[in-house]
C-alpha cells in the first residue's frame, strides 16, 4: 500500500498539464524546469510557497512532504505523538496523520 502511495504521487507530478500558471506568482520559480508543474500543483492547492517564494531547487523535508501527502491523501486521523524529535510546526499534525495512516513510518522514537 505504501508502495502505491508513492507511485501514485509521482505519476501524478510527472503529467503533462495545460494549466494556467499558479495564482500565486513565485518570485523564484519563472524560467524554472519545472515551473508549469509548480504552478498546476499550486493551483491545486497541494504544494504552497513561502512568503512569495517557492524555492524550488531546496531539499523537500519530511515535515514538507507530509504536508504534501495530506494535500492529496485528505488524512481524517491523526495519530498520538510518540516521535521525541517532533515539533510544534506546520507539519506536526500532517507528520502524525500520515503516521497514522501507515505512510510515514519512523523507529519507534523518530520519523
Amino acid at each position: 500500500m505504501k508502495k502505491w502511495t508513492l507511485f501514485a504521487l509521482m505519476g501524478m507530478l510527472l503529467l503533462p498539464s495545460n494549466v494556467v500558471l499558479a495564482e500565486e506568482r513565485y518570485q523564484d520559480t519563472q524560467g524554472h524546469w519545472a515551473e508549469e508543474a509548480i504552478a498546476a500543483w499550486s493551483n491545486r492547492k497541494v504544494l504552497n510557497g513561502y512568503n512569495g517564494f517557492f524555492r524550488p531547487n531546496d531539499t523537500v523535508t519530511r515535515g514538507e512532504m507530509a504536508v504534501i501527502l495530506n494535500n492529496i491523501m485528505a488524512y481524517q486521523q491523526k495519530g498520538e505523538n510518540t516521535f521525541s524529535d517532533l515539533d510544534e510546526n506546520f507539519y506536526t499534525e500532517p507528520i502524525l496523520k500520515a503516521a497514522q495512516a501507515g505512510t510515514l513510518v519512523g523507529d519507534g522514537s523518530s520519523v
